[in-house]
């Protein structure tokens, strides 16, 4: 899977659409120059949910175009966290209590 940067597919649809970034920003119930900050500022550093759910629907494209996390990944990732715990050292699975321990 090949990971965009939000700021640029954002830029990217508006100009496609012929919509200005200001305009998008009063769509989404933010002030003026909320967006036009984003895409050139950085700031926020990240969008929140809301705001993401409801650029996506405007665009009709994947939430994750926009920075949002991907689901097909979450169980992925959850799993590598857990791993990675035991790798350190932090828990270990007990065969005869049936539960992870502290190390």
């Amino acid at each position: 899977m090949i990971v965009r940067d939000p700021r640029a597919k954002l830029r990217e649809l508006a100009v496609q659409r012929r919509t200005s970034l200001n305009g998008l920003s009063c769509t989404i119930g933010r002030p003026r120059r909320y967006l036009t900050r984003f895409v050139k500022e950085g700031h926020p550093e990240r969008l929140s949910a809301t705001d993401i759910d409801q650029l996506s629907r405007f665009f009709g494209v994947s939430p994750v175009e926009f920075g949002a996390d991907d689901p097909r990944w979450r169980r992925w990732r959850d799993h590598a966290f857990h791993t990675t715990e035991r790798k350190l050292g932090f828990e270990v699975w007990d065969e005869k209590q049936g539960r992870y321990r502290c190390a």
